[in-house]
């Protein structure tokens, strides 16, 4: 019986669905990790899906990911198997419309003539099936926090289906879709601002009968480059406190040429990753340039410096695999140049997410044209899938646990203190004590000005009642860091319980200062002023503790609140 490629769209997407969960089963009882305490866990605002100003407030940019958070707090609370289902639902989603962005591009004017349907169909399918299922895309997907990655990606590729949809069938409804769609991805991440230029890549490749940068092309493109103006908008009004603190971290920071040659060197390292997925990292341990004359930075600008030769070269003779490689340059260029000013995390693997679209149609492309007939190309690409698939099932198996997946980082980035400091937080989070003392100590053993550690040492070390090494590390955290507002918070919080009124209440306005407000510290505080016989004071701070934990959806900590308000009357 002969194979043939699926043409119904039902039939393709429900490939993907019996494809795609099997090989993300294994993550499903898995536990929150990592970034996922911050931004879900220990997150207030996730609480109440209706409390949009809290949301706005935490999540900024990424304000309908924190919604979607919210609404599987509202369905199972802190039942992590509804969090891991909605992120594999999502990617199935977006590899799906994968398979119509592939399929839509082959029918544009200057590649309908190249490409039969059924070829067409056939490209589409296998390009879905490699993004699908490539173990590069377990970081976004298996790491639940990644759903900003997952949800602005579906956005990002809905525009450009919209919009491509629009010129080919000439209807003014889609272009209206492909705006809205663009706003939404624009709440969901920062990297959809490229959006507008890859519009105009599109014009540009695949729809030639207009002069390159024609008036008509322009105008058409204009509304969407009008629209990112809207996102340094909505970035100006995050906030000191929120999750992401994005905008301190851009203007506190200047543009450090290491930090951008070292990464056109991480460029490198993803082409290796998109290629050759082995020995996957969460945290790599990648060192910064410190000059341009390095032999791995000028190998890499020459070899970044070929690869755009060569795409330009192409894009008369193959402007679809010309188009595939642009794509990865444009798709990747936010992080570089937000790494470039922010000047740290300078590679993560769910950063490819979304260049991995250009990526799995180039390498369909290539997998068709080494074949000599139909049946090497099946047999091919059965393999490669195939391939992919196991990487990436046993990729996830170090998703399943915490403690799990931070000893696989700090066994492949062993001098590397993030790690170590990881892995201690997570023994923490397991009250094994001893197990995380001793990955902190290492952690500032390797990177001696790690505040953060030294923070976490002293929680420790206040809760063995060791009271002068807790003080010790605290204050050696805001000595090296002294913006690190939860050490201020803890070193407040250690004078309180040793009765020392006055000190916890500097140390928590400090706090304060650095984190935003938070009901813990008005609550301590209100306490101090009792203590000392300030009673307005007291009542003051105990009134703004009370609405914060209100707000906030704690009902437990704005009764206590309540209770001891109630006694100072």
């Amino acid at each position: 019986m002969k194979f043939t490629f699926p043409h119904n769209h039902f039939t393709v997407f429900l490939i993907l669905i019996v494809l795609g969960f099997p090989i993300y089963s294994n993550i499903l009882h898995g536990e929150f990790v990592s970034d996922d305490y911050g931004h879900i866990v220990g997150n207030f605002a996730v609480r109440d899906f209706r409390n949009l100003e809290d949301l706005w407030y935490l999540f900024n940019t990424r304000l309908l990911v924190g919604f979607s958070f919210a609404l599987n707090y509202a369905i199972g609370e802190f039942n992590v198997f509804g969090y891991h289902l909605v992120n594999i639902l999502i990617h199935i989603l977006a590899t799906f419309l994968v398979y119509q962005l592939a399929l839509l591009t082959l029918q544009t004017p200057f590649l309908v003539p190249r490409y039969t349907l059924r070829e067409s169909r056939s490209l589409a399918l296998v390009a879905s099936l490699i993004f699908l299922c490539h173990p590069i895309q377990t970081q976004s997907v298996s790491f639940i926090t990644q759903r900003f990655v997952l949800m602005a990606t579906l956005f990002y590729l809905t525009t450009i289906i919209f919009y491509v949809k629009a010129r080919l069938e000439s209807r003014r409804d889609y272009y209206c879709m492909a705006f809205v769609t663009m706003l939404l991805g624009m709440l969901s991440k920062e990297m959809t601002i490229t959006i507008p230029f890859m519009l105009l890549m599109y014009e540009i490749f695949f729809f030639s009968n207009e002069k390159i940068f024609s008036s008509k092309k322009l105008k058409r493109i204009t509304p969407y480059f009008l629209i990112v103006i809207l996102l340094p908008c909505i970035l100006f009004q995050d906030r000191l406190g929120s999750n992401l603190g994005l905008k301190y971290q851009l203007i506190t920071r200047s543009f450090n040429g290491n930090y951008f040659l070292t990464e056109l060197s991480v460029l490198c390292t993803y082409l290796r990753l998109l290629f050759l997925p082995v020995n996957q990292n969460f945290d790599y341990d990648y060192p910064i340039v410190q000059r341009l004359w390095e032999p791995h930075t000028l190998f890499s600008i020459v070899f970044l410096a070929s690869l755009w030769w060569l795409a330009i070269k192409l894009f008369s003779r193959d402007r679809l695999v010309s188009f595939c490689i642009f794509w990865f340059f444009l798709t990747t260029s936010v992080e570089v140049v937000v790494v470039s000013f922010v000047n740290k995390g300078v590679i993560y693997e769910h950063w490819l997410y979304l260049p991995m679209v250009g990526f799995s149609l180039f390498l369909t492309l290539m997998i068709r044209r080494v074949s000599h007939n139909d049946a090497v190309y099946r047999i091919f690409f059965v393999v490669v899938v195939f391939f992919y698939c196991f990487l990436t099932y046993q990729r996830n198996f170090v998703w399943q646990n915490e403690i799990r997946f931070w000893q696989d980082v700090v066994s492949k980035s062993p001098n590397k203190a993030g790690p170590h400091w990881g892995l201690g937080i997570a023994y923490s989070r397991k009250g094994d004590d001893a197990l995380a003392m001793a990955s902190y100590k290492r952690a500032v053993q390797v990177e001696s000005n790690l505040s953060e550690g030294y923070n976490n040492l002293g929680v420790i070390y206040m809760r063995y009642n060791d009271n002068q090494s807790a003080q010790e590390y605290f204050e050696r955290a805001i000595t090296i860091d002294p913006q690190n507002g939860p050490a201020y918070n803890n070193l407040a919080f250690f004078h309180f319980l040793n009765a020392d009124y006055s000190k916890a209440l500097t140390y928590y306005v400090q706090s304060l200062q650095r984190q935003g407000e938070y009901p813990q510290a008005y609550y301590y505080m209100a306490q101090c002023y009792r203590e000392l016989g300030q009673l307005v004071q007291a009542k003051e701070y105990f009134n703004k503790a009370i609405r914060l934990y209100e707000e906030r959806n704690n009902p437990e900590g704005a009764k206590e609140a309540k209770q001891l308000l109630e006694a100072l009357r």
